[in-house]
């Protein structure tokens, strides 16, 4: 089936092109349907190249100098910004940006810590497993204006410091915040050798209590119009199905039992 589209595409190329090489000057007259035509494709979302920033790496992408103290908004990265604003120009809308991963779930949020990060203990593949963030950090969701944010809470954290994490992450993106996440990629939390190993029901269990947690102590009375119920993009499955992870299963399991699932994110 796909080798007669080719073909059925170049035979229409070589219909439209021969007759243009012997008459330059012929106009060539287009008629678009008035409505689209059954079966047609949705547009491609003008957010539709958007990032995901690592952790450890999101205060380089936001702040010239990771030493300083005085914070991410006094030096932001300029050439950050203008590539960011550069597909905002092209593309019509400024570009989702998801900060989490691997070292989210090894994040500790220091209130009284002067600098933006630091980074101990690296793995053999480069990623920190102690990785500590400061309300200097927190500064640089300022350097992308436009940008809309999902954020990923450390689901190997204490409860208790996740809902510090994600207080400051919310004061900083206001109204541009779409959705809390909550750990990344369970599934091969075992695989990764993290403290927490989880199979599906333990991480259900886990989610929901976290996603209460922040749902009561962050986003309630929120002052920027951010639900504060249904405000988590939940599971961020690596899908290794050998694990027994799925949606369906999530779902069975009783993820969405509480109303905090806005949407689902799975990795591929």
């Amino acid at each position: 089936m796909l080798k007669l589209h080719f073909i059925h595409l170049w035979s229409l190329l070589v219909a439209v092109s021969l007759p243009v090489c012997h008459a330059w000057n012929q106009a060539i007259e287009i008629r678009a349907p008035a409505t689209v035509p059954l079966g047609a494709f949705l547009p491609v979302d003008k957010t539709f190249a958007s990032f995901s920033f690592p952790a450890h790496f999101f205060a380089d992408f936001a702040d010239v100098n990771l030493t300083m103290a005085k914070g991410n908004s006094t030096q932001p990265n300029l050439f950050s910004r203008d590539i960011l604003d550069l597909l905002r120009a092209k593309c019509g809308a400024a570009p989702y940006i998801r900060v989490g991963g691997t070292s989210a779930d090894h994040t500790f949020y220091n209130l009284s810590q002067e600098i933006p990060v630091t980074e101990s203990n690296f793995t053999q593949n480069g990623i920190p497993n102690d990785v500590v963030v400061s309300p200097v950090w927190s500064e640089g969701f300022t350097n992308f204006p436009g940008s809309k944010w999902i954020f990923q809470v450390n689901l190997q954290n204490t409860i208790d410091n996740a809902i510090n994490e994600a207080r400051a992450v919310m004061n900083f993106t206001r109204e541009d915040l779409i959705a809390f996440e909550i750990g990344n990629e369970p599934d091969i939390s075992a695989l990764l050798g993290e403290e927490k190993k989880y199979n599906q029901s333990q991480y259900v269990k886990d989610w929901l209590i976290y996603a209460d947690a922040i749902s009561k102590k962050v986003l309630k009375g929120n002052p920027y119009g951010l639900d504060e119920t249904a405000f988590f993009q939940a599971l961020t499955y690596a899908y290794h199905d050998e694990f027994g992870f799925s949606v369906k299963g999530a779902f069975a399991e009783g993820i969405a039992k509480s109303g905090h699932v806005k949407a689902v994110s799975q990795h591929q």
